[in-house]
């Protein structure tokens, strides 16, 4: 058979000059972040040539064995795609869009991580057919499952009252059909596949320690504001509980459900009124906490979860700064209590004095130390696939383990090293009964009355709050293939808040920041260098329901290591765990990035970015709004009167009106597309 052609013919077909250093034809994908603007995917090169005495198309794609420097554009590739071919060929079958083909395919950073890890060139084939397969099954049926998933959540069309509300059920039995048919998936893929179970053993521990701890801490504040009606031993064993029940029946099966800080202030709250009402408080709470379950039973029957579909990034920014505000301020609080307790006693203030407490300065020294080692801990081993120690699987490993690694770090210090020195132990009454049936005879009018008005504003709460962590996990950024289920999730959350309030137990909802902990926990995330830049890419979450199911048993089983051993944790590392959630929580938000402004030179940030491509003036106006709604909430959720505090989950509510209604007539169209991604 003839040759059709020489290496030397290809080679200088497809470069400029002869050593090969500037493609004439290549294709090469892009990225898009805020931080960075448009970016070359370098990850990969698809090479065309064009050659007249080629009879038939070739296609050779070959996988580099380590990264290598091809072009200054792609500076780290891993495949290598050529495609020669005649020029006469028609449109379809033209070199050209082969290599659109072939660069669809690897626009997946999931498939080019499952080609990276395939041991044999038969395995690489079949990955592509199966990918190929996919592609084509997702282009057929595009149209109809646009039309089909309620997952298009960013600012879309008006509706009126009956199409949101219209018919009833509709949007439950929407959610069961698309999510049934990947339920067993939902268990396979947290066993199955590349690191999956190593990934699970990480997230289930991390989860533990990012919930057990402000358990016990939020069952002593809820026990001396109920006067001991509800304590630590409530709070674990209903949250093992809600995360079991969650965890089997729920609609999103990475969101975690926890018993958070807002539903126990609301306890605190119903107590209050209790006492100024002349009312027994666990007849008040439970009424309240079931006329509560029932309406969010009521919400998901009419769907009320589709005026999700005004939620907007920056609804989900101001929410999630608010989170971690609330966070700041209970260490600021809790660190303000110990020095007021120990550092500034009257036995250290007037040491002349003969009293019986003990100056204990060297306790709030501690108390800071073991705080600032939690936190700059947790931060390090979080970022620790960034750093150049070790291989890469070691520093996978102790990223993936950084929250235990830390808890433990610092328990150590504290407990082992810092053994002389006192501090405050969490406290915890044995004698606690968990399951109390409030006896509801009896019981007069006004109390039912006042029940169903205090069940609103906390329907509302848990509504607000379960709903914007779903809506924020099913973000595109976290690349889930499953689908949504708002409506069914709120059914769900309700029977489980009413079985909840039969046996005066506090409320569970979805929370933030554990929920997308959750997510980062059981993702594969490329670390790479991009145009000088270190960047991290996900590319791909396993959604499994196993990670909340064994993280309630585990905290069902610290029934069983209370007070021992979780008591030789210090409560200085609770303080800590909260700072480094909220840290990094807030990574990415692009609100705290622009309130960067106030100390940062715009020119500073990348020429991509949003922020260099609007006015100064058009950012801080669309912070300072963001900065007056997060103060209002904060004032509501803090204020000295316990009646305003239940307006807090209505001015949640009121975001989506002051965002549609309000904030667009400040800016024009084309600013908030790039402000808020509408």
């Amino acid at each position: 058979m003839d040759q059709e052609f020489t290496v030397d013919l290809a080679v200088a077909q497809i470069f400029t000059h002869h050593i090969g250093t500037n493609p004439q034809r290549a294709l090469q994908g892009t990225n898009f972040s805020d931080e960075y603007g448009i970016m070359f995917d370098d990850m990969w090169l698809c090479l065309l040539c064009e050659i007249s005495s080629v009879r038939k198309r070739h296609i050779g794609l070959a996988r580099l064995e380590s990264s290598m420097y091809l072009i200054p554009s792609c500076q780290e590739a891993r495949f290598l795609i050529i495609i020669i071919s005649n020029p006469a060929e028609k449109g379809t079958r033209s070199g050209l869009e082969a290599g659109r083909y072939f660069a669809t395919l690897m626009c997946s950073p999931d498939f080019r991580q499952r080609m990276i890890k395939a041991n044999t060139v038969d395995l690489m084939r079949e990955l592509l057919i199966e990918e190929s397969m996919m592609l084509e099954r997702a282009h057929k049926f595009e149209a109809e499952k646009e039309l089909e998933m309620f997952d298009t959540i960013k600012g879309g069309p008006g509706f009126s009252l009956k199409e949101l509300f219209y018919p009833p059920f509709a949007g439950i039995r929407a959610d069961l059909a698309r999510r049934i048919p990947h339920y067993l998936s939902d268990y396979s893929d947290g066993v199955l596949g590349f690191k999956t179970l190593q990934k699970l053993f990480a997230a289930v521990l991390c989860l533990y320690f990012a919930c057990i701890l402000p358990l016990i801490a939020l069952g002593y504040l809820l026990s001396t504001s109920t006067k001991g009606r509800i304590g630590p031993k409530s709070l674990v064993f209903a949250q093992s509980v809600s995360s079991i029940i969650y965890g089997i029946f729920g609609g999103h099966a990475v969101v975690i459900v926890m018993i958070s800080t807002p539903l126990v202030l609301y306890a605190k709250i119903i107590h209050s009124v209790a006492s100024d009402l002349d009312l027994e408080f666990p007849a008040l709470y439970s009424l309240t906490c079931m006329f509560a379950s029932t309406l969010l039973i009521l919400y998901s029957i009419f769907n009320l979860a589709n005026i999700m579909n005004y939620f907007t990034k920056s609804i989900g920014e101001t929410l999630d700064v608010f989170v971690a505000v609330t966070f700041a301020a209970d260490v600021i609080m809790a660190l303000i209590a110990n020095f007021q307790a120990h550092y500034f006693s009257e036995a250290c203030v007037k040491p002349d004095l003969k009293l019986e407490d003990t100056c204990r300065r060297d306790t709030s020294m501690l108390y800071v130390l073991i705080v600032c080692c939690t936190l700059v801990m947790g931060l390090l081993f979080n970022s620790f696939t960034m750093r150049p120690f070790f291989s890469a699987s070691i520093r996978e490993a102790i990223s993936d383990y950084a929250l235990p690694l830390a808890v433990l770090f610092s328990t150590v210090i504290g407990s082992f090293f810092f053994s002389a020195v006192f501090q405050e132990p969490f406290m915890y009454d044995s004698d606690e009964v968990i399951l109390i049936i409030p006896d509801l005879k009896g019981v007069p009018a006004k109390a039912y009355v006042m029940a169903l008005l205090l069940s609103i504003p906390l329907s509302l709460l848990i509504f607000t709050d379960h709903s914007t962590n779903a809506v924020a996990v099913n973000s595109p950024v976290y690349k889930l293939r499953k689908g949504s289920a708002y409506h069914l999730d709120l059914l769900v959350i309700g029977f489980l808040n009413l079985l909840l309030a039969l046996f005066m137990l506090p409320l569970a909802n979805g929370a933030s920041p554990h929920s997308p902990l959750h997510l980062k926990a059981m993702a594969d995330i490329d670390n790479r260098i991009e145009q000088g830049a270190s960047v991290q890419r996900l590319i791909r979450v396993r959604e499994t329901r196993l990670t909340g199911i064994l993280m309630g048993c585990f905290i069902g089983m610290s029934l069983f290591l209370l007070p021992l051993p979780l008591n030789y944790i210090p409560k200085a590392v609770l303080e800590g765990m909260l700072i480094f959630l909220a840290i990094v929580s807030l990574n990415g938000n692009d609100f705290i990035e622009r309130l960067t402004l106030l100390f940062k030179d715009q020119a500073t940030f990348p020429a991509n970015s949003t922020i260099r491509q609007l006015p100064l003036s058009i950012l801080t106006k669309f912070s300072a709004l963001q900065l007056v709604q997060l103060a209002l909430i904060t004032f509501l959720s803090y204020s000295p009167f316990v009646y305003t505090q239940m307006l807090f989950p209505i001015m949640i509510i009121l975001l989506f009106p002051i965002r549609h209604m309000v904030i667009v007539k400040f800016f024009r169209k084309k600013q908030l597309a790039e402000l808020d991604g509408d």
